[in-house]
């Protein structure tokens, strides 16, 4: 026998342990497998429903475009968020811990975010 369980566990402390790895490795293997799933809509479009239901919420949303010098309505700090997060950083939508990193790099705990990685940077102003 390969593996012996310590005799402190119980089986259904074993049952709940395998049922969660299980939910984990399921979540995971989802994110892998299918990353159109977790990235059904666009960004712009999950910002427009959080500021909906969050209209206290700054928008921040006065860059102006560098091709035509007006401000872009939908380019706004919650759009620029959710762009960072998949396509800058390619960090899954179902994993919650990863937009604990997101947040983070924004507040400026674990990384900078440099100039040339920001969204929009390239458009804006």
């Amino acid at each position: 026998m390969l593996f012996k369980f310590p005799q402190k566990l119980k089986i259904k402390q074993i049952i709940l342990l395998v049922f969660w790895l299980g939910i984990g490795i399921f979540f995971w293997w989802l994110s892998w497998q299918s990353p159109g799933m977790s990235q059904i809509q666009r960004p712009e479009t999950v910002a427009q429903q959080i500021y909906q239901a969050m209209p206290d919420l700054p928008k921040e949303n006065n860059y102006t475009r560098r091709d035509t010098g007006a401000i872009d309505p939908n380019n706004t700090l919650i759009s620029r968020f959710l762009r960072y997060h998949q396509d800058t950083k390619k960090r899954f939508t179902l994993i919650r811990f990863d937009w604990q990193l997101t947040l983070g790099d924004y507040l400026g705990v674990n990384e900078k975010i440099s100039e040339e990685n920001y969204p929009g940077q390239a458009t804006l102003t």
